[in-house]
């Protein structure tokens, strides 16, 4: 899979901006019609993550609450153009994780 430096998969745990690997533990994706493991792999989330993940994520929708609709819609808007935007990466992993062709994916 063609990956450029912006798209490239890590397998660490990512809440907002942080990145953390606390644990060590690690697991891999599996694609079942190639019954090839995947990489990279990805780091299991530790209790701490976790629960900084939690309350980041009860911040965020404290202050969705406190957001008027029309940002509302902006942000979503800009949120399904960087998926677009993602192309063909995004369908690759999509297709290698649920081992579909691509243009069933697309």
């Amino acid at each position: 899979m063609g990956q450029s430096a912006a798209h490239q998969l890590h397998g660490k745990n990512q809440w907002g901006a942080a990145l953390s690997v606390q644990d060590g533990k690690t697991f891999r994706g599996f694609n079942p019609k190639t019954h090839e493991w995947l990489e990279p792999a990805f780091c299991q989330a530790a209790g701490g993550e976790i629960d900084a993940a939690r309350a980041l994520a009860q911040e965020s929708a404290l202050a969705l609450r406190r957001t008027n609709p029309e940002t509302i819609a902006a942000f979503l808007e800009t949120a399904a153009e960087e998926k677009l935007a993602l192309g063909d990466f995004l369908i690759e992993c999509e297709a290698r994780i649920c081992g579909r062709m691509k243009d069933r994916v697309a």
